[in-house]
């Protein structure tokens, strides 16, 4: 009898252990997946998003500001060279049709860049003015406009 009721208990025992163990093992498993989950996310804080977004934002505003001034020296009226200036408030916009606005219109600034770029060599070799420091500057200039439009593809920028 008494070797009977020390069985029960050690089984009761047992199914106790065991049962805590498939709980640990649950909770391991869940906490896991969990854990493999927030890694491939990384969190950000609000305004460490906001602050990368506004750094990130730079290189368009930048775009816009220099395509303002490309206007100002092809002796552009006033209203037509400040146009540009439309674009900046709307970086701050992330809806679906201003970044697909602000994309076409950093392209047609890198279009019309290569076209000043062309017209200007050519009339420098026509002069007989050396051409390279047009070059240099155009088309790094049209680069860094064209480069500006990738900032919209980033996953900062798209949350």
């Amino acid at each position: 009898m008494l070797s009977s009721t020390k069985n029960s208990y050690l089984s009761f025992e047992r199914d106790q252990i065991s049962q805590k163990r498939e709980r640990e093992t649950f909770q391991y498993h869940q906490s896991s997946k969990t854990s493999m989950i927030r890694s491939h996310r990384p969190t950000f804080t609000f305004r460490e998003l906001t602050v990368k977004r506004f750094f990130l934002m730079l290189a368009p505003a930048l775009a816009h500001l220099l395509f303002c001034a490309h206007l100002l020296y092809q002796a552009a009226p006033l209203w037509i060279a400040t146009l540009p200036l439309i674009g900046l408030p709307l970086l701050a916009i992330r809806r679906f049709p201003i970044p697909f606005i602000q994309i076409t219109t950093l392209l047609f600034y890198t279009v019309e860049w290569v076209r000043t770029t062309w017209l200007l060599c050519n009339f420098r070799m026509e002069v007989g003015i050396t051409i390279h420091p047009a070059i240099e500057i155009l088309v790094s200039v049209t680069l860094f406009t064209l480069c500006s439009t990738l900032v919209f593809h980033s996953s900062e920028i798209r949350r």
